[in-house]
């Protein structure tokens, strides 16, 4: 965090310091932002419509088992320091 300091001047007061803490943790990159929401949206999309509509609820069923298994030997590859 970045601390401010800042003069305030109220009348009839004194002039006080006031410190104002800033968090930098956060920074939105909009130019990557925008087309990952937009390819999130359509996938979204297609994939509902594909799943209600084309899919057997057991293929289904097998994707998010397989999505689920992936993202999860990942993260047990990441914590063990063999993913990046």
């Amino acid at each position: 965090m970045t601390t401010q300091c800042i003069r305030v001047a109220i009348p009839d007061e004194p002039q006080r310091n006031v410190y104002l803490e800033q968090s930098v943790g956060l920074d939105i990159e909009w130019n990557t932002l925008v087309p990952f929401s937009g390819a999130v949206l359509v996938g979204g999309l297609i994939g509902s419509r594909y799943g209600s509509r084309v899919a057997a609820q057991r293929s289904v069923r097998l994707l998010l088992v397989a999505v689920l298994m992936l993202a999860s030997g990942r993260r047990v590859l990441g914590l063990v320091g063999f993913w990046p």
